[in-house]
């Protein structure tokens, strides 16, 4: 290589692109090479050091400078020494003072000569002169400035404070030096005639600005980056010298040597080389911002010239340090003022400069310095000092000729503002609290603020808290002074009309109208400021020419802002198409107009009362013009004229529109702080009664031609109007004609869809909107009558017939889609004949239409005569001809005549008749969403019946026609979904529909309307609903191939649902209908007459959600749904069942749910999993079926245990023929517990489940032949929620809390309800023994008489033992709880605290505690703490509590096996099951003894916590 800077030149450019040939990869790795011998070198920092001066190139200089940074944290202190005075020197200093900086030959240290770093190399001589001139006149590269800068403040970083104390005082004098430089250069016309030692002085001063950046950046600023505890230390120091060395009152003697930063920043701001390089002013206007906080703010410029020389020893920096100049003289900021404004100060030269050079920066500057953080009366008399708000107000008409600087100007008028209303407000408030205080202390004759032993020293006291509350309110009228100095400033800006300059001085708008809002006046009192802490420069008088004011430009910017162009969608209107997007500018208004509805609000408050005044003036201003336009338009249309004077009555028409959407808006927005609104509309001396009665009178708005009605967006605000103000309708019911008028007219309802405007893109647009209007009258139309019942009653019959002559109430049978354009005719948002509605917004019609049909108002407040229409413009508006001869409300007989009139409109739909004659799936999905939706419209009619129980007696028809109605419907649907009456491809069409969700929905509905009457509907219906689900007892599963291709995913779920037409999607909706119909119907509806539950319903119940469940546990990745929530679905189902119907859900347990050839299947598949070579025979099914029920789990148990007896001895005698097994399983105990672990079905209840259908069986699987239907439902239903008890089921929270829960009902129910007593004979008396303790709490002479004798208390335990799996609750709880994660997981918590409580049902009984009935007894030498009913029934809850005894002591002891297994204990297994009994005996004693459930719960807790513990 034959030079440094030509092998850094090869590296830069074959990185930069690929290597092109073998001779180029070469040459870079020599260089590389070359390079890599330097920095490994011992003195190689030293050379790149010595060689720096000299290097010409760009990337030569900031290679060695990176270098340095890569050398830095490894260098000794001499190294850094040394590197940062050469760095100094080299690139700084040397550049300031206009030094020689070409290329010299200096005997060994040139970067080519022969240093023993590559012995193949000559430095290439440098001849070219024109090239060295050209360097020497060009600017620096900022990258290598940049770098500069960045190594000089790592070595800041590094030895500041420990081995480098002089670190800034240096920097200061270097930046002297600078300064002094930058000020002797000449000031040149054209930058391109810059010489070279003016280009190398600017690059040294740049540098030095950068070193400031960059300590900003790095140290001051929060940093991103988490450092060290010693670095964040060093910082700290870096801090606190830099605000030292920046302020000149803090240097100390020996610093006067050199001129504070912010000095130096002032003088070089002012220097007009700076402003003749905007690159640097920038740079330093930027630096000054970012150091506002530790500037010397109020420190004037140096009168005397800057420093002429500067002294460059060997191995410092020192400048001769100019004496503090003379300030100028200071004028007075405002009459009356303490405080005195320092002309010439640095915000007045940031300033000076912004105006000047229309620096950005330099306004960022002040915007800064406004916005500093200080205390409230120290920044008050800070910014009075300054004057800034007196040079705003001065510079306006400066900045008024010159638009680029308006935007920055509002920015510094916004914060200036803020900033003196903040502290304003804040020191008016501490003046308040003083003079308070002080007020206080006179009353009671005590001094302030404490009392003081020297009594002489008491008035003196006084005086100082006096002079304390005068200053503050001294400063408190400057700061207010000053806010009444930019309030027109302010208001000029806001009235801009660019709206980015002129919502920049809303945040100050919005604090002082928070700052300076008025108490509303009570009657006969004059207003009062809020907190009296306004000067009386802001009384009400003096606030209102400004409140008006601002309230006329925000009505103006509002009025602006309501442009077609602009109209936003936020009341509800359609969104936009899908190839169509809101650009920028778009959302920018909609945030502008959200401003604007923000701060009109915000001034609204200020003074409430001044302005609705406003209000209603400008509503009677713009209904005046709004009639003299509509006139001059009606004129014109009437005669021809000339297309000039047309297109100018257009654009006027459409200002005066847009001024009547604005008044309608910002009425809106003056009603939302209006407590009580019908309270307010009734009185008609209130402004918004008359502020409606001005635009009810308005025919423009109200009464107008087709051909000059609204534009879109003031409809919709029309509309909003209308639902706003309802009460006031209801208050004076004479103007109800006109609102229902407009309402149902052809402009709102009943638009037409033809429209005819400016172009394809333009109608398509108009259309849109159009659509938004009539769907927000659906809307509309509702809430109204909502809110106007009863008086809109006496209409009904004209509202009616008004929907059903335009046909609004027609339902739309859609075509069949042929592509995916037409596939939206299938969707809700598909539009009713002749109408911009959607089949959505026509189910709010329905719902109106059950508003007028099924409210029932009682005594006198149904108006019995039809109100007269308001009298406006001399003749008073009807709804129809047919209308005038209706002069009273609707009977109820009336009523049910039009409510049957309308059902025979809709009923019709389900024909069955026509189900015959379709010919294809796709014709049978059009005729299935015909029914899905006239299904959603008799649910929406539906919505404002109450319901009809016992209403029959009175002579009310409408349960006998809601019960015609849903007779019919079920017929029809018997029809569609039976599976012998159509095809299946058909049949399948229909049950897999949008129709399946909505009938659901309506059955809901009709549950609501007719109660129990509902029940035969449910019962035809329900299980041919229930075909969608696959099932166990069928051997085929109904399901609907690709139903993408009939329905859209969006029509098959109206809500939130599960998958749409899938049995998934059914399965979760019919869960959800049977679980509602069980929570409002209660036990005693579901038994009688036949009852909603029967036997044979809960068998179906069971088994199609179990078949969808066990078809996920086989074949999950084929299913929508996780199998985890269809077993929470499940378990939910029949939780409810056992709350509501607890002795139906009893019929369906065994005590014995796991048979013996299941206890075998478990037993082979453990052997196979324990050791699979050494496992015994599998025993005989035939053998175990003969056991009894007792037999069969010690079967279990003894399979186990021969196969432990085989396992030790292949373990004692190893054989190489035979493999040692993997695991064992010690002392018999726990076999049940541990050995389940290791089997492939999970647990033993999967294996019961299991053998009750067929082996491989096809989705879905099917039940066993021959095997009885009942049987296998208890053996379903027990066994899984027992699985859903067992450790298998741990992850499942909900699943787990609904299982406990179901256990919890049955129990509760076989321990207090009566059961058969010829079964359980002697469990009958112990449950009329609990029932009397539980709910009568009888004396102790009788509790004694009731008590069962010992012998029938141990029967009637063994009958509850026959009557409910005891045994396998306990074995699957005590597994369960040490599986749950009960320190981190909350849900898991709550497992076990049910668990808890179903364990102390069982092991105490219900109903709390009998202390009466026992003598206190002693256990283990300490008194009981508790005689509940188990030590009353000790024999009959004994053997219970013995079970659960065993049940925890073997799950412990398998857990304890495990541990070791896994190599988390080392116990043996004796001790293992030693421990295991004393544990499960400490908490069964815990459950016995305590009587809190809550403390209960806790113990529990913590036990569980301690046997998880590693042992």
């Amino acid at each position: 290589m034959e030079s440094f800077e030509e092998a850094v030149q090869v590296v830069f450019s074959q990185s930069a692109h690929a290597l092109r040939s073998h001779a180029d990869r070469e040459r870079q790795e020599r260089a590389q090479a070359y390079l890599d011998e330097i920095l490994s070198a011992p003195d190689g920092w030293a050379h790149l050091l010595n060689w720096l001066p000299q290097l010409s190139s760009v990337e030569a200089r900031f290679w060695t400078l990176q270098a340095f940074l890569n050398v830095l944290p490894s260098s000794s202190p001499q190294q850094r020494q040394a590197l940062r005075e050469g760095v100094l020197t080299h690139c700084v200093l040397r550049r300031l003072q206009g030094g020689d900086t070409s290329c010299e030959a200096r005997g060994d240290s040139g970067p080519g000569a022969s240093s023993g770093l590559s012995g193949a190399g000559r430095n290439a001589a440098r001849t070219e002169d024109g090239s060295a001139q050209g360097a020497e006149t060009s600017r620096e590269d900022a990258a290598v400035k940049n770098k500069t800068a960045l190594l000089l403040v790592r070595l800041v970083q590094t030895d500041f404070p420990s081995t480098w104390p002089t670190a800034f005082l240096e920097l200061r004098r270097l930046w002297t030096i600078a300064v002094e430089a930058t000020s002797e250069l000449p000031v040149s016309e054209k930058s391109e005639q810059a010489s070279a030692k003016q280009v190398d002085v600017l690059d040294g001063l740049d540098v030095c600005l950068r070193i400031l950046l960059l300590l900003h950046q790095e140290v001051v600023e929060d940093s991103v980056v988490v450092r060290d505890a010693e670095q964040t230390r060093r910082d700290a120091e870096i801090r606190t010298a830099l605000r030292q060395h920046f302020s000149s009152s803090e240097l100390s003697a020996s610093d006067r040597s050199a001129v504070s930063f912010s000095r130096l920043l002032l003088q070089l701001l002012q220097l007009p080389v700076i402003r003749q390089d905007a690159a640097l002013l920038r740079l330093t206007c930027e630096i000054i911002g970012r150091f506002i906080g530790y500037m010397d703010l109020l420190l004037p410029p140096s009168a005397c010239e800057p420093p002429t020389q500067a002294q460059s020893a060997a191995g410092s920096l020192g400048s001769t340090a100019p004496a503090e100049g003379e300030t100028r003289p200071t004028t007075a900021v405002g009459d009356g003022d303490a405080e005195t404004a320092t002309e010439g100060t640095l915000v007045h030269v940031l300033l000076e400069t912004w105006l000047t050079c229309s620096c950005d920066e330099a306004c960022n500057a002040v915007v800064a310095f406004a916005h500093k953080k200080m205390e409230a009366e120290t920044k008050a008399r800070l910014l009075s000092r300054m004057g800034l708000a007196e040079a705003l107000r001065a510079c306006m008409q400066q900045v008024a000729q010159r638009p680029e600087l308006v935007a920055g100007f509002a920015s510094m008028a916004n914060t200036t503002a803020s900033a003196f209303l903040d502290s304003a407000h804040t020191l008016s408030q501490r003046e308040k609290e003083v003079q308070a205080l002080l007020s206080e202390g006179s009353r009671n004759g005590i001094s302030w603020p404490q009392e003081t032993e020297a009594g002489a020293q008491l008035p003196q006291c006084e005086k100082k808290q006096t002079a304390r509350q005068q200053d503050i309110s001294r400063a408190a009228a400057m700061a207010w002074r000053r806010v009444s100095l930019l309030l027109p400033v302010i208001a000029e800006l806001f009235a801009c009309p660019v709206l980015d300059i002129a919502f920049r001085v809303e945040p100050f708008l919005s604090l002082f109208c928070n700052k300076t809002r008025l108490q509303e006046p009570q009657k006969g009192a004059a207003v009062k400021r809020k907190d009296e802490v306004l000067p009386s420069d802001f009384s009400p008088q003096a606030l209102a020419p400004f409140l008006t004011n601002m309230l006329q430009l925000v009505y103006q910017k509002v009025v602006a802002l309501q442009s077609e162009e602009i109209e936003t969608e936020a009341g509800g209107g359609p969104g936009l198409d899908e190839d169509e997007s809101e650009d920028e500018e778009t959302v920018k208004m909609r945030e502008y107009m959200e401003l604007a509805s923000q701060l009109y609000k915000r001034v609204f408050l200020v003074y409430p009362a001044h302005s609705f005044s406003w209000l209603q003036q400008t509503i009677q201003q713009v209904c005046s013009r709004l009639s003299l336009s509509n006139s001059s338009a009606s004129s014109l249309s009437a005669t021809s004229s000339l297309s000039s004077s047309s297109a100018l009555s257009a654009s006027s028409a459409a200002r005066v529109w847009r001024e009547a959407g604005a008044a309608l808006h910002l009425l809106l927005l003056s009603a939302e702080n209006v407590k009580d609104m019908p309270r307010e509309l009734k009185d008609q001396s209130q402004p918004l009664p008359t502020c409606l009665f001005t635009l009810l009178q308005t025919e423009a708005l109200f009464r107008f031609l087709p051909a000059l009605a609204p534009p879109p967006s003031v409809r919709l605000l029309l509309l909003s109007v209308l639902g706003r103000f309802a009460p006031f309708f209801s208050h004076h019911p004479q103007f109800l004609p006109v609102a229902l008028q407009l309402l149902l007219g052809p402009a709102f309802l009943n638009l037409a869809p033809e429209t005819k405007h400016g172009g394809a893109q333009g109608a398509a647009r108009l259309r849109r909107r159009l659509a938004c209007v009539a769907g927000r009258s659906c809307l509309s139309l509702l809430r109204f009558l909502k809110s106007t019942q009863p008086q809109v009653s006496a209409f009904s019959l004209d509202i009616l017939q008004a929907l059903q002559t335009e046909n609004c109430l027609q339902i739309p049978l859609p075509s069949p889609a042929r592509g995916d354009a037409e596939k939206e005719n299938h969707t809700g948002a598909a539009l009713v004949p002749n109408k911009l509605f959607s089949v959505d917004d026509q189910q709010l019609l329905f719902e109106a239409a059950g508003v007028l049909l099924g409210a029932r108002h009682t005594g006198n407040q149904e108006p019995r005569t039809r109100p007269q229409a308001a009298e406006t413009e001399g003749q008073a508006p009807r709804l129809s001809d047919a209308g005038k001869a209706a002069a009273r409300a609707l009977t109820q007989e009336e009523r049910m005549r039009l409510l049957h009139q309308l059902l025979q409109h809709l009923i019709p739909a389900f024909d069955a008749a026509k189900l015959s004659q379709l010919s294809s799936p796709e014709e049978a999905a059009c005729w299935a969403l015909l029914w899905a939706r006239t299904c959603n419209a008799i649910a929406s009619l539906t919505k404002s019946f109450p319901s009809t129980e016992g209403r029959e007696s009175s002579g009310d028809r409408t349960r006998e026609v809601w019960r015609e109605a849903f007779q019919h419907i079920s017929y029809a649907t018997q029809v569609a979904l039976s599976p012998s009456s159509l095809r299946p491809d058909i049949g399948n069409v229909f049950l897999f529909s949008p129709f399946f969700h909505s009938f659901v929905f309506l059955l809901r509905r009709g549950l609501q309307l007719l109660n129990v009457d509902i029940l035969p509907v449910m019962h035809a219906t329900l299980p041919l609903l229930y075909e969608a689900l696959p099932s166990a007892f069928s051997a085929s599963s109904r399901a609907l191939a690709d139903p993408e291709r009939f329905f859209v995913a969006s029509a098959c779920t109206p809500g939130t649902g599960a998958a749409p037409c899938t049995p998934q999607g059914c399965g979760a909706q019919l869960a959800s209908l049977v679980t509602y119909f069980l929570v409002t119907l209660k036990e005693k509806s579901l038994v009688a007459r036949g009852g909603f539950l029967c036997d044979d319903l809960l068998r179906n119940l069971f088994w199609r959600h179990f078949t969808l469940w066990w078809r996920a546990e086989t074949e999950s990745p084929e299913l929508l749904r996780d199998q985890a929530e269809l077993q929470e679905q499940l378990t939910l189902l029949l939780n409810t069942v056992g709350k509501e119907a607890p002795s139906l859900l009893t019929a369906f347990l065994l005590a014995v749910p796991v048979s013996s050839s299941a206890c075998a299947t478990a037993v082979s598949s453990l052997a196979n999993g324990v050791a699979v070579d050494t496992g015994p025979q599998t025993p005989s099914l035939a053998a175990l079926r003969s056991f009894r029920s007792d037999s069969c789990r010690e079967s279990f148990v003894g399979n186990l245990r021969s196969l432990q007896q085989h396992l030790f001895s292949v373990a004692s005698q190893p054989s190489p023929m035979v493999p040692a097994p993997a695991s064992y399983l010690s002392l018999g105990q726990g076999v049940v517990a541990s050995g389940l672990e290791f089997s492939d079905l999970r647990n033993v209840f999967l294996a019961g489940l299991q053998e009750l259908f067929v082996a491989a069986s096809a989705s879905p699987p099917r039940l066993r032949e021959g095997l009885d239907p009942l049987h296998a439902t208890r053996v379903g239903v027990s066994c899984f929620l027992l699985f859903s008890l067992s450790p298998a089921s741990a992850g499942n929270s909900s699943a787990c809390v609904y299982a406990i829960q179901t256990w919890l009902a049955v129990v509760q129910h076989v321990l207090v309800e009566n059961i058969s007593g010829a079964a359980f004979p002697h469990l009958q008396q112990i449950q009329a023994f609990l029932q009397v303790h539980v709910r009568e709490k009888p004396q102790d002479a009788k509790a004694e008489l009731l008590r069962p004798p010992p012998e029938v208390q141990e029967k009637a335990a063994d009958e509850l033992l026959r009557l409910l799996p005891a045994r396998e609750i306990f074995a699957a709880t005590s597994a369960l709880v040490l599986h749950l994660d009960v320190a981190a997981d909350a849900q898991q918590a709550r497992v076990l605290g049910d668990v808890c409580s179903l364990w102390r049902l069982f092991v105490l009984g219900p109903g709390g505690t009998v202390t009466s009935c026992s003598t206190p007894s002693r256990q283990n030498g300490a008194t009981s703490s508790l005689f509940a009913l188990a030590a009353v029934l000790s024999h009959f809850f004994q053997p219970i509590q013995r079970l659960l005894f065993s049940s925890l002591a073997d799950a412990l002891y398998g857990f304890f096996t495990r541990q070791k297994e896994t190599g988390a204990g080392i116990s043996t297994p004796e001790k293992c099951a030693e421990d295991a009994s004393q544990a499960a005996a400490m908490l069964v004693q815990s459950l016995v003894e305590t009587a809190d459930l809550r403390t209960s719960k806790e113990n529990v807790r913590q036990w569980v916590l301690a046997q998880r513990q590693p042992r």
